[in-house]
């Protein structure tokens, strides 16, 4: 049960910043499990972060309701287990992430190495409860487990499930080393690559260790194998809206004598926007001055970045435009692009690089997590090297053939993650789990009835 096209699931990262909050929420229909059918319940151990107020759960760049209702098309619930903070109220930005059927599995909140060690005997309980793994077998009830992603959260419930014998499918998003090593600034230097080589050490044997896998794409699968015989799949997080799907754009649609530039994204460290800065001073500071670049999206460094440019000669060629709603704002700012622009410095499947593809937009990104598998070779860049950005978008301006030629190639790529072809593989993924544990269920249970 293996299925070959490579595609890639989201990250977390904040192209969601630019999606509005869910409102109203309908659980897709699910078989009924009137009878003596049994309440299947899929806990999924997630690394993103949430938050509670008494209006509900809700997320500012991670994963929402829509999202989580795609489980009930196999399952009856979806338990995300997974930290959550607690708030007054929820800002208006925010997105809803439970509701009917979709119900959280709360864990302390905790943010970076120290604050998880003064919390971790918390931690370590409420993974244990969110996951139900101490509870008995019941054939009003079963629980199914799923990994989605890499982080302390995964590796307690791991140790949890695998001292109880319990089945679990793992998805990767992306490479354990490049997000300790770029995504964080902890210091001493060796201690983080000490913490990067152990995750990365304790991912590969809970891979081994996985009743079925999901990978990001073919590198990851080679960093990450599975043991022989698992059932492996390719796919995506990443839903298309139909509303933003467009065309490839002709030659004649792109400025003649400017590249004008966007990106989207959350406003992180990780996410290279100093870097990129760095190259198009170099431009600057090489006589290059036919460019625009617009940064939409918002995070802890969006005020560090703006002060960045407002004096200087950044100032009357860069914006950075804080959050933008998803929807048709958002698109007319992608249609006054010329080129799409991903200088992460770790990454698992950007949502917002796909989106502007399937927006007819030509893109130059990182050659990092699973960014490969989305674009074509000449439009992947160095990580973190400003020099190698700078010299890619000095050769775009004014080549409005060539940027036509990459809107096609990227447009043609995009078109891989259809709404229903993604939906398609990850319900051949999450039934293969769902089997799995009923097989691995089905002899206790006769022992336990002849006992």
């Amino acid at each position: 049960m293996t299925a070959h096209v490579e595609s890639a699931p989201a990250s977390d990262s904040g192209e969601q910043a630019a999606r509005p909050p869910a409102t109203a929420h309908t659980a897709p229909h699910t078989p009924s499990t009137a009878g003596d059918s049994p309440r299947r319940v899929i806990v999924v151990i997630t690394e993103d972060h949430y938050v509670a107020s008494p209006q509900g759960v809700f997320t500012r760049f991670g994963l929402d309701y829509d999202y989580w209702t795609q489980y009930l098309r196999i399952f009856d619930e979806v338990r995300p287990l997974a930290r959550v903070q607690t708030v007054e109220s929820a800002d208006p930005s925010w997105r809803r992430s439970d509701g009917p059927r979709v119900n959280f599995a709360p864990i302390p909140f905790y943010q970076g190495i120290a604050s998880l060690a003064k919390s971790l005997s918390r931690v370590r309980r409420a993974v244990r409860d969110g996951l139900c793994c101490d509870a008995p077998e019941s054939d009003n009830t079963r629980y199914y487990y799923a990994m989605r992603g890499s982080g302390p959260l995964c590796v307690l419930a791991w140790r949890a499930l695998r001292s109880r014998g319990r089945p679990f499918a793992r998805q990767i998003v992306g490479h354990d080393r490049e997000g300790v090593h770029m995504g964080t600034n902890l210091r001493p230097a060796f201690l983080r690559d000490w913490i990067a080589r152990g995750l990365y050490s304790v991912s590969r044997r809970m891979v081994r260790e996985a009743s079925a896998v999901a990978y990001v794409s073919a590198h990851l699968r080679e960093a990450y194998p599975e043991n022989p015989g698992t059932p492996v799949f390719f796919f995506s997080d990443v839903n298309l809206n139909a509303a933003l799907i467009t065309r490839p754009r002709r030659a004649d649609e792109f400025a003649a004598d400017t590249l004008r530039i966007v990106s989207v994204g959350r406003m992180n460290p990780e996410k290279g926007y100093d870097v990129l800065l760095d190259a198009v001073e170099r431009l600057l500071a090489e006589g290059e001055a036919r460019w625009t670049l617009e940064v939409i999206g918002v995070g802890p460094q969006l005020d560090g970045l703006r002060a960045r440019v407002a004096t200087g000669p950044l100032a009357r060629r860069v914006r950075f435009s804080g959050w933008v709603p998803l929807g048709p704002e958002l698109y007319q700012r992608l249609d006054a692009a010329d080129l799409y622009v991903l200088p992460s410095l770790t990454e698992g499947t950007p949502r917002a690089l796909l989106e502007a593809m399937a927006r007819g937009l030509p893109a130059l990104a990182s050659n990092v997590g699973g960014v490969p598998a989305l674009v074509h070779p000449d439009a992947l860049l160095p990580a973190g090297d400003a020099g190698a950005w700078a010299a890619a978008l000095r050769g775009l301006i004014g080549r409005r053939d060539e940027l036509s030629r990459r809107s096609s190639a990227g447009f043609e790529l995009a078109m891989r993650f259809h709404p229903d072809v993604m939906h398609a593989r990850k319900r051949e993924y999450w039934t293969a789990l769902r089997e799995i544990t009923d097989r691995r269920r089905a002899p206790a249970v006769q022992r336990r009835g002849s006992a």
